[in-house]
Order: C-alpha cells, then sequence, then structure tokens
C-alpha cells in the first residue's frame, strides 16, 4: 500500500499506469512524497514519483535509467559561511528515531530485505540510549510486522502493551491472544487492552475497529464486557460494555452521514461498505447471557455507586 490516506486516488492512479503495489520498490522519500522503481517485467527500472499533499499522485520520471535519473539530479553548493552546521547536529541526532517509523522498512516483496535493514538500523538506535518511552512504545510500531516483531520480543521488549497500539488489526489481536497468551480484560500501566480496541482515533478508524470488534467476538475471543477503565483521550471510567455502545452510536451515525452525503451515488470507489454485526447486536441486545464472573463484579459495581 502506497499511502492509506489516499486508497481512492492511489487506486485509479495505479490503474492508469498499470503498476500493482506488489511490484514497486520506494527507494527514496522527499519533502512532500517519495520514489519508488517498478520491478514488473515489462515496465522494469522505470521510476516514479508519488504526492499526494498538494502534488499530482503517482507521475513517471522522465529518466531512462536509475543512473540517468542520479546524474540529473542537482546537488546545491555551499561554503562555510553559509552552511547550516547546527542543523547538521540536529539531523544526526534524529537519524536513529527513524526506526520508530516503519514506511522505512516496507518490502513486501521482499521480507527479509526490510527485517535486515530494521537490524542493522535497530543496533544503531540501541547504540544511541534512546529514552525509555521511544524504547517500550517501538514494539507497537511493529505490532503487525510479525518478523520484526519477534525481533524486538526477543531483544526483551514487552509483550503486554502490544494489544495497546492503534493499527493493530485481527491477525495480530489472534496471534497476540492465542499464541503469546495475552489476556485483553487485564490491566497494563492502569490501561485495559479491550477499552483501547473499543475506542477509535479518528472517524474513519471507526470503521475499522467495529470491523474489528465484529472479527474478535466471530473468533470467539473471551471478552468481559463488565471491565472499568478509561481511555487517554477521554478519561471516562466506563465499562467495556458501555464503550461498546458507543462505538456502535458512533458507527451509525457515520453510516448515515455518509448516506446524506453521496446518497444514491453510493460510497466513493474503494470504500468499504458500512453492514451491521450480528455479534455486536447481540452483545448489546443481551442475547447472550454474561459469565457469572461478569455479572457478578456488575453487582458489586452497581452495589459501589450507590
Amino acid at each position: 500500500m502506497l499511502n492509506a490516506k489516499h486508497q481512492d486516488h492511489q487506486e485509479d492512479d495505479l490503474i492508469r499506469h498499470n503498476l500493482n503495489s506488489q511490484n514497486l520498490l520506494k527507494f527514496a522519500f522527499a519533502e512532500r512524497g517519495w520514489y519508488f522503481m517498478n520491478l514488473s517485467e515489462d515496465d522494469y527500472g522505470q521510476l516514479y514519483f508519488c504526492d499526494y499533499s498538494g502534488g499530482d499522485g503517482i507521475v513517471r520520471i522522465k529518466t531512462k535509467s536509475f543512473k540517468e535519473f542520479v546524474n540529473s539530479l542537482i546537488i546545491p553548493e555551499w561554503s562555510d559561511d553559509t552552511y547550516d552546521f547546527k542543523r547538521e547536529s540536529k539531523l544526526k541526532d534524529y537519524i536513529p528515531y527513524k526506526i520508530t517509523q516503519p514506511k522505512y522498512f516496507s518490502t513486501p516483496f521482499q521480507p527479509e530485505i526490510g527485517l535486515n535493514h530494521f537490524k542493522n538500523c535497530y543496533r544503531y538506535f540501541i547504540s544511541k540510549k534512546p529514552t525509555e518511552d521511544r524504547l517500550k512504545n517501538l514494539a507497537i510500531s511493529y505490532v503487525n510486522n510479525r518478523e520484526i516483531l519477534k525481533f524486538l520480543l526477543d531483544n526483551g521488549h514487552n509483550p503486554n502493551q502490544l494489544l495497546f497500539g492503534h493499527r493493530i488489526n485481527f491477525d495480530t489481536v489472534l496471534f497476540l491472544v492465542n499464541d503469546l497468551g495475552i489476556d485483553l480484560n487485564k490491566p497494563f500501566d492502569g490501561r485495559f487492552a479491550i477499552h483501547n480496541l473499543l475506542n477509535p482515533t479518528s472517524t474513519a478508524d471507526i470503521k475499522v475497529k467495529y470491523q474489528l470488534i465484529h472479527d474478535i467476538i466471530d473468533a470467539k475471543v473471551n471478552i468481559d464486557w463488565s471491565v472499568i477503565g478509561k481511555q487517554l483521550q477521554d478519561g471516562e471510567n466506563i465499562t467495556a460494555l458501555e464503550r461498546l455502545k458507543l462505538l456502535n452510536s458512533k458507527y451509525r451515525n457515520y453510516e448515515n452521514e455518509e448516506m446524506k452525503r453521496y446518497g444514491e451515488r453510493g460510497l466513493p470507489h474503494g470504500s468499504k461498505p458500512f453492514f451491521r454485526s450480528n455479534h455486536i447486536e447481540d452483545v448489546l441486545s443481551n442475547k447472550k447471557e454474561l459469565s457469572w464472573k461478569s455479572r457478578l463484579v456488575n453487582r458489586i459495581t452497581r452495589s459501589n455507586k450507590r
């Protein structure tokens, strides 16, 4: 995937240039976009530039080879009087922290390339003695990359924090719960993973979280809907069931707004349609009985509020 924020536009651009995203190799990042090379047989070595931040999306570069492209670059000249050495010093401090950005290590066509590059950068990163927060949150950034995640866990990163990633997908949740034995109903640093999974961080994320919870319930992952906790964004101490109600309400409001916005034209190309989760509806309508443990916790909670 080239850019998650512009899926509709990039799909059209890929079709227009007859490109397959699996055959594209990113090799350089610019201020507003990135350069990539096409590795398909019929267009091997052709370079493209992608800019969705005010640019024209995907454009084909005129140079016929990588060597010709490099030779066409204009490198500015400077003197010791005009060069900003302070800026160079800041860049040297910043460079090791690029390891916190997965886009620099994404090589889906050959995962071992990205993995080896990450390992080398990680050693350099560690040598710079990163702050505790950067080190603690590093594994969350790569929670959906199984190979890099395994490397980080082997190097001592705590697996109990992994369910708190905002971009975590369903396959990863199953891996963490079934293979690593992480309980999404237990707290970590005072927060519960189930509350994180129920809390969308943006409008677009409402759909993602709704689908995720549907899949988790469908997979019969144990969820204690009586767990009381809060998220950093809202600070409310509420049960997981109440948070599910909020997610469901946001999802329906989002659907209504989209239907008013697009009407009979339907959703934009590439947009995932809205659906009703029978699993979520069952939980909200109390069709599924709560476990004896959940009922006991609910009784204690109600008595404490009196």
